[in-house]
């Protein structure tokens, strides 16, 4: 993915996320909360690729769901001095402190003995951080465990 020309199109942010809502909403046992602004927020976006962050994020968090809960999937986007802040949460396992410097790396699972029964390549976040950058963004995370985790993805403003 490092050589793809992205084909980028003038996109209002908060339009986009909405279309997840429902995308989201389809699976059972799944809250979905939207925090948007009323207002466009214009980004310059290849809807394509970052389609897969949003997929990617989305698996993750059904993924890593806690069991004995009910998963909720929280969708924050605002207008910052620079751009725009877009903020994926959820409720589900979390992501432990020692490894939480290193879920974007390619390849990278956590705790290999909490995640042998979890399928998966650990790609899907360095994805994630590939196409963010792509898009002259920045993305990071927070975690607690046993409480869940925030994606925070910076865009610059169209």
């Amino acid at each position: 993915m490092n050589s793809v020309n992205l084909s980028f199109s003038k996109i209002d942010f908060t339009f986009y996320i909405q279309k997840f809502e429902s995308e989201i909403a389809r699976h059972e046992n799944v809250n979905v909360i939207l925090q948007l602004p009323q207002d466009e927020l214009p980004v310059l976006l290849d809807t394509a690729y970052f389609d897969r962050v949003m997929q990617n994020l989305i698996q993750n968090s059904f993924k890593f769901a806690q069991a004995e809960q009910q998963l909720e999937i929280i969708l924050t986007l605002f207008k910052t001095s620079k751009g725009v802040q877009f903020i994926f949460e959820d409720n589900g396992r979390g992501i432990s402190p020692e490894d939480l410097p290193y879920i974007f790396d390619r390849l990278y699972r956590s705790d290999k003995s909490r995640t042998s029964q979890i399928k998966g390549s650990g790609l899907g976040l360095s994805i994630v951080k590939q196409i963010v950058e792509q898009h002259r963004g920045s993305v990071h995370a927070e975690s607690t465990l046993n409480k869940g985790t925030r994606i925070i993805i910076i865009l610059p403003k169209a």
